[in-house]
């Protein structure tokens, strides 16, 4: 997306050149020799628009992806136009000018090259996103089908030993009147030792397999808010909760920045996202894990968590490994 970006403000950039020219006939390439007032104050208005439509849609590409279409359409017609009047003799033979015929060649190929540019680097992104997308399918179902196997002899005694590693730190950054949100709960084992702890709070938590959640209400009194859920679109309002845990469940998400900025978005304002996670210290573990466990994206590094963080509007306040295995990020939204 940012090579769409950087294009799209190059075109507005260009349009906006068009306009200044236009709206004073300025003596630039021969412009003034051409000037005529009623014809300039259109093309002005033409170029003003659509160097404006370029900004806007550089904003939020996806959102304004029919009005790029649109506005790419609407430039073509221009282009036409162009090679209309190169046809027919272009400038010279209406006007006294010199150069002004070869110049504008020259620009019209330049800004041909543009066009035809933007159109490949938005198909591209558009190949990505529909894989980005049959990725983010395929992912989830390797965990709901992972989860969904494991969730009867999930909480066996050695491999919950090695849970409370992650989730018990936690619980030092969590008060006892205030409303939590654990995702990825598995089978609630967080959510049971929160509500032994914190007899006031509001507990909620929500998982992506089903079995997981079944498991979780078996155990956990009916106060806790349980709900089959994804952590890329939670279903919750926004600045909704207090605080936001994910514990040892943060290198399964697809998404791990729209997974944080739906964390944000439901977390009231100086509320604290808190995400546990395992790291092994080095990359090649990492890499091995990330290719033999089912469902797992990627390991984190402190710096690459801290850098996610702060891409979904996060200040991070705490940062430590929490055990050897273990790093903890806590986050305040600000």
């Amino acid at each position: 997306m940012r090579w769409l970006k950087i294009l799209l403000w190059i075109g507005a950039l260009f349009f906006y050149i068009e306009f200044v020219l236009h709206i004073g006939g300025l003596p630039i390439l021969e412009h003034d020799r051409i000037f005529l007032y009623t014809h300039d104050r259109y093309i002005a208005l033409f170029s003003l628009t659509y160097g404006t439509l370029l900004m806007l849609i550089s904003r939020d590409i996806q959102k304004y992806r029919t009005l790029f279409l649109l506005t790419m359409c609407g430039i073509l017609l221009s282009i036409i136009n162009g090679v209309a009047i190169s046809l027919q003799g272009g400038y010279a033979s209406l006007f006294p000018v010199s150069n002004l015929d070869k110049n504008l060649k020259v620009l019209g190929m330049s800004f041909l090259v543009w066009y035809i540019t933007i159109w490949i680097v938005w198909l591209q992104n558009n190949r990505m996103s529909s894989n980005k997308m049959n990725g983010a399918k395929k992912n989830i179902e390797q965990n709901v089908k992972l989860f969904d196997k494991w969730a009867a002899s999930y909480d066996f005694s050695l491999f919950q030993w090695w849970m409370r590693r992650f989730y018990r730190p936690v619980l030092d950054w969590i008060s006892g009147n205030q409303r939590i949100l654990d995702v990825s709960c598995g089978t609630g084992n967080f959510l049971q030792e929160m509500q032994q702890r914190f007899t006031q709070a509001g507990l909620y938590g929500c998982d992506i397999s089903e079995k997981m959640i079944e498991q979780a209400r078996k155990k956990l009194s009916t106060e806790v808010k349980l709900s089959t859920g994804n952590v890329h679109d939670l279903k919750y309002k926004s600045d909704y909760f207090d605080c936001v845990t994910s514990t040892e469940a943060f290198h399964h998400y697809y998404d791990q920045e729209k997974a944080l900025r739906e964390m944000c978005r439901v977390t009231k304002r100086n509320g604290r996202v808190i995400v546990s996670d395992i790291n092994f210290f080095f990359k090649p573990v990492h890499w091995l894990f990330e290719h033999l466990e089912p469902g797992c994206v990627k390991i984190n590094s402190c710096d690459e968590m801290k850098a996610l963080f702060e891409k979904a509007g996060l200040r991070v306040v705490h940062q430590k490994r929490s055990w050897v295995f273990a790093i903890i990020t806590v986050g305040m939204k600000s």
